[in-house]
């Protein structure tokens, strides 16, 4: 699996498909100025032969070059070292910018070339049309590429049907066409038109305008162009909603395209808590919830990349105004976007939308236990956790003792369904119950969940090793705060023992938790003593 997503996503893909995941692949700086040096040098050399400017000197010297690598420790990677290069073959005077800055330039540099090639031709005979060229290469970084389909939506869904097509053989590969002024004094320009630039590239089926690259450099365009252009975050909302929404027709490509707009958010300049455009994104949903359901289920992955999780807010908030939904669909989603709120930091409204769906599934599993109880005894965990985050410590206790209980009445029935989701809340139950200073009922809590995750671990090592050895090191650690030393040593070891095993197949996995449970073994021996 190639993955550029967060940190947590290795870990939970191998839970589920153990093996399908290696290691991940970090991208180092360069181990020493030196070879950065050879490297901006050799980079200087090509792409100034590129550039028609073979023998001019580089305006910095290894000095020099050694100082602007100390001002940040991002500037050793390979690309910031190349983007240095060219900046500097473009202004010499820049000798001094940092690494945003040089992507700002470089984006700066792009749009005015851009700017420039457009005025020199005959198909733009205005501002506005010159200005609508720089959008859609801007824009375009959302799906990777706009074709001349793709051009003819956007300019009927953001400059009306005017825009379209108005006699026979007049396609969206036609020519362009007259249009009014547009209230942000950019007019979009027909695939025709662009077809005569440098920017539109053929490709067998009419050609394309691809994204600025690489994504770095794209999103510097992106993020600027629409903050100088586009006036204010409802039209830089409806913009982006437009462009993402044309072509967008599955979860799937759903998921893909806000897949890229996470990435360039984080490749945005400075990444300032805050991403004005995605706020902006989440503003165009409210009130319109057939936006939101389109986009919605791409937005329901735990392992949501952090950016999207206003939008996602949004979403399942607009969805939920507009009612109409089965009481278990708004349990659901009430349960969804409790974490996400929680997450945000916006606590109250989070647990607000958990009491609300624990009510709907109390009410679902009243009728029906079997079928509603699971959800509801995970309602009601999450419902603990929202109390215990805002201290409201009896009641998160009140909330997971529920929930086990519910857990115990399901594995009584059918062990191997809801075997593991008993471990799990009795886990988190001997946590809130050691909290709250009843340690006996903390410490017998997890006996049980270590002997359960013992007979699931049996039958799927891969799959149930990992919870219970996390359940062996709190058992460790209660016992050994019991004075229990000889009890506390052999949980630890015990768990020091599955671990190892684990990392054996997957050390990238299963390092951090190896090195928490040896750490407490170190712990718990006799000083002096060397863990076994």
């Amino acid at each position: 699996m190639l993955c550029r997503g967060p940190a947590h996503t290795a870990p939970r893909v191998n839970a589920v498909a153990p093996g399908l995941h290696s290691a991940p692949l970090e991208l180092r700086p360069l181990p020493d100025a030196a070879q950065a040096w050879a490297l901006f040098r050799a980079g200087w050399a090509d792409m100034a032969r590129r550039l028609g400017k073979t023998g001019v000197s580089a305006p910095i010297d290894e000095v020099g070059f050694t100082a602007w690598l100390a001002r940040d420790s991002r500037h050793a990677y390979p690309l910031w070292v190349l983007a240095h290069a060219l900046n500097l073959l473009h202004d010499p005077a820049a000798v001094g910018l940092s690494r945003h800055e040089i992507l700002g330039a470089l984006a700066d540099r792009e749009r005015a070339r851009i700017e420039a090639e457009c005025r020199a031709s005959d198909e733009f005979k205005d501002p506005q049309g010159v200005r609508g060229v720089v959008v859609l290469k801007a824009l375009a970084a959302l799906p990777g590429r706009l074709d001349a389909a793709s051009v003819h939506t956007l300019r009927t869904a953001l400059h009306g049907p005017g825009a379209g097509p108005s006699q026979a053989g007049d396609s969206p590969l036609g020519g362009q066409r007259s249009v009014g002024a547009h209230p942000t004094g950019i007019a979009l320009p027909a695939a025709a038109a662009l077809r005569s630039t440098s920017l539109w590239q053929p490709d067998g089926c009419g050609g394309h305008l691809p994204a600025l690259q690489p994504d770095l450099l794209a999103a510097h365009l992106l993020y600027r162009t629409l903050a100088d252009l586009l006036p204010d975050d409802a039209t830089r909302g409806e913009w982006l909603w437009q462009t993402l929404a044309q072509g967008a027709g599955t979860t799937a490509e759903w998921q893909r395209r806000l897949t890229r707009l996470a990435r360039l958010s984080a490749d945005r300049a400075g990444q300032a808590p805050g991403d004005p455009l995605i706020a902006a994104l989440s503003g165009v949903l409210r009130g319109h919830p057939e936006r939101a359901r389109a986009c919605r289920p791409a937005l329901e992955s735990d392992t949501l990349d952090r950016p999207l999780q206003p939008l996602a807010i949004a979403a399942t908030q607009c969805v939920l105004a507009a009612g109409g939904l089965d009481p278990a669909e708004e349990a659901r989603l009430l349960n969804i976007v409790s974490i996400r709120l929680a997450e945000s930091g916006a606590r109250r409204g989070g647990l607000a939308a958990i009491r609300r769906a624990v009510d709907i599934y109390d009410g679902l599993a009243a009728q029906d236990l079997a079928a509603w109880g699971a959800d509801l005894a995970m309602s009601l965990n999450n419902l603990s956790v929202h109390l215990g985050g805002s201290g409201e410590l009896p009641g998160a206790l009140a909330a997971m003792r529920r929930a086990v209980e519910i857990y115990e009445r399901l594995a009584a029935e059918n062990f191997a369904a809801w075997g593991p989701d008993l471990a799990m809340g009795l886990h988190n139950l001997s946590i809130r119950l050691a909290d709250g200073g009843e340690r006996a009922g903390g410490l017998a809590a997890i006996r049980r969940a270590v002997e359960i995750g013992e007979r699931l671990a049996a039958e799927n090592f891969a799959a149930w090793a990992p919870d219970l050895a996390r359940s062996l090191d709190i058992l460790s650690l209660y016992l050994a705060a019991g004075g229990e030393r000889p009890g506390a040593l052999a949980a630890i070891r015990r768990a020091v023992e599955i671990q190892e095993r684990l990392a054996a197949h997957d050390l990238a996995t299963h390092a951090p938790d190896l090195a928490r449970s040896r750490h407490i073994l170190t712990q718990l021996l006799p000083q002096g003593s060397e863990p076994s």
